[in-house]
């Protein structure tokens, strides 16, 4: 309270460093926050967008993936026109952090069906 909220590293480090316990969920969200804040302010009593005070955009457009864990909805998110899509190895059952054969084989025949059913030619190598 009181301070110059325009020296954000600043405050960043005072907090952080101040504080009996470092790091930890509930700092680090709250000086998140705060970190949040201090720029909007900053960008607001320059009149310019935050992204501009950290360096500029750094492209000029976001790409979006699609959602798929079997082979109908491989082909519906092709044919929606996405170009990445997400899945994961198994949903059901989720996978284990070590896997038997038989869950590997399930696996691999469920990444073989994605890949028939989307196609190759937007797959990165």
């Amino acid at each position: 309270m009181g301070k110059d909220p325009r020296y954000i590293t600043h405050h960043w480090q005072a907090i952080y460093k101040h504080a009996f316990y470092k790091g930890g969920p509930i700092l680090t969200s709250a000086l998140s926050g705060i970190d949040y804040a201090l720029w909007d302010i900053k960008g607001k009593l320059l009149n310019v967008p935050v992204y501009e005070l950290l360096g500029g955009p750094t492209r000029n457009r976001v790409g979006i993936y699609g959602r798929a864990t079997n082979a109908e909805q491989m082909k519906q998110r092709v044919a929606e026109g996405y170009t990445v899509i997400k899945t994961s190895v198994a949903k059901d059952p989720p996978p284990r952090a070590i896997e038997n054969p038989k869950f590997i084989k399930k696996a691999v025949a469920n990444f073989a069906s994605l890949r028939e059913a989307g196609g190759t030619e937007w797959i990165l190598e």
